[in-house]
């Protein structure tokens, strides 16, 4: 498949995936673990595909690298491991396309960024949460990404931090 085609399926397919599938549980202790899932793991399933789905890839794993596993036994010339290594560089180039078009799209949109910072946002500087307990806080920010109801003081600081998460997740890139 040619890697511009591959770019435009990968990117339909996360704001297909992102809105039928994603939504932060906004819990304490879940949202990096959710977030950081949807961020890295189909990146990496992406990217296994990538390699098993070329057909240069089983040639240049039976032929130079089990060369010596059936007989006859037969060693590879020096030439031609640098062949299988420089196909290899060829086919990882290639199976990378998916993996960081996907990563690409989702930092860009940020929604599973901003799930999986919420609980960790510096917040210190705003007084309305000098006098609540770090438990308190830890709930009260994993619940920014849910736009929940929240009291009128806390709505302008949920949506400062919503921006400066989702700058962070552009600025990533």
């Amino acid at each position: 498949m040619r890697p511009d085609l591959n770019s435009i399926l990968t990117a339909c397919g996360q704001q297909l995936f992102s809105s039928y599938t994603f939504s932060c549980p906004c819990q304490a202790g879940k949202n990096f673990y959710y977030g950081s899932a949807f961020l890295v793991v189909p990146a990496l399933i992406l990217l296994i595909a990538g390699y098993a789905l070329r057909g240069q890839m089983w040639t240049v794993a039976s032929e130079y690298c089990c060369c010596s596993c059936t007989p006859p036994y037969r060693r590879s010339s020096p030439v031609e491991r640098r062949l299988a290594c420089l196909m290899l560089f060829d086919i990882t180039g290639r199976a990378l396309v998916a993996p960081l078009t996907w990563l690409t799209v989702t930092l860009l949109t940020g929604t599973y960024y901003e799930c999986a910072a919420s609980e960790f946002a510096s917040v210190d500087q705003y007084p309305m949460f000098a006098n609540v307990t770090p438990s308190q806080r830890e709930e009260m920010l994993a619940g920014f990404p849910c736009y929940t109801s929240a009291p009128s003081d806390v709505i302008p600081i949920r949506d400062e931090v919503a921006l400066l998460h989702r700058y962070q997740s552009q600025v990533s890139l």
